[in-house]
């Protein structure tokens, strides 16, 4: 018998890995999208004529993927 399954701890942490799966496709698929949103909102402020684009990054971030942080934790860890 698989003791994780049986476990209280072993439930949970399969729940959490399904629930990270789940976010993890779910930012596979948004963050293209995003980048592309950021970059016409670039361009369009181009387009008005503005140059500087500083204010964009602290208002629009794009969201680092699930992998880097879970990398950036594993490190922090350690």
């Amino acid at each position: 018998m698989d003791i994780a399954a049986t476990s209280p701890h072993g439930v949970r942490c399969d729940c959490l890995r399904q629930r990270l799966a789940g976010r993890v496709t779910a930012w596979q698929e948004l963050a293209p999208r995003a980048e592309r949103l950021r970059f016409d909102l670039i361009l369009q402020r181009e387009a008005f004529g503005l140059s500087g684009h500083e204010d964009v990054d602290p208002q629009y971030p794009v969201p680092a993927s699930p992998a880097s942080l879970m990398a950036t934790d594993a490190e922090e860890a350690h």
